[in-house]
């Protein structure tokens, strides 16, 4: 805090006090972007780190995916054995459309209520409506406890430092 001004007259001093630190004002009025931004970021943190493993081998327990009829199994064997499908059992996994589709790109959109993520050509997901079918759609965005307390974490550091960088300065009138 500096003081500035002249003398006027006997024991006045007329001037302003520069607050260099941030004031609260300042920070809630920072608060709401801030929030926003970071659960946009927060969406693509999930995108990129944790959807991919969904489509992993090895991680079907992990992310509680319901077991794939005898008839699917039987099917895919087939087409992998005649060369028109490759790779492992991995549920999420028939042809490979979903997966690259999924993990191509997403669009973000949201307020600093909250935050949706759009991954295009994922509409494949939508069959867990028929009878037999599992929730395809749910299975793919499964969130576990640890991987939610790391994304939470990382959307604190987002907002903490978006609002360490406000360099707002207040001027009040003496």
């Amino acid at each position: 805090m500096t003081a500035l001004g002249t003398s006027t007259g006997v024991g006045r001093v007329k001037g302003a006090i520069e607050y260099r630190d941030r004031y609260p004002e300042a920070l809630l009025k920072e608060l709401r972007p801030a929030v926003k931004e970071a659960n946009q970021q927060s969406i693509k943190f999930w995108w990129k780190t944790y959807l991919p493993k969904h489509f992993q081998r090895g991680n079907a327990s992990r992310y509680e995916m319901q077991p794939r009829t005898k008839q699917y199994a039987k099917r895919k064997a087939a087409l992998v054995s005649k060369g028109v499908l490759q790779g492992p059992a991995v549920p999420l996994v028939f042809s490979g459309r979903l997966m690259r589709n999924a993990t191509r790109q997403i669009r973000t959109s949201g307020t600093s209520k909250g935050a949706r993520g759009r991954m295009p050509g994922t509409q494949v997901a939508n069959f867990g409506g028929r009878a037999g079918m599992p929730p395809m759609r749910s299975e793919m965005v499964q969130v576990r406890g640890d991987e939610q307390r790391r994304i939470a974490g990382f959307h604190e550091s987002l907002v903490a430092r978006r609002l360490r960088q406000t360099r707002a300065r207040k001027t009040v009138r003496v």
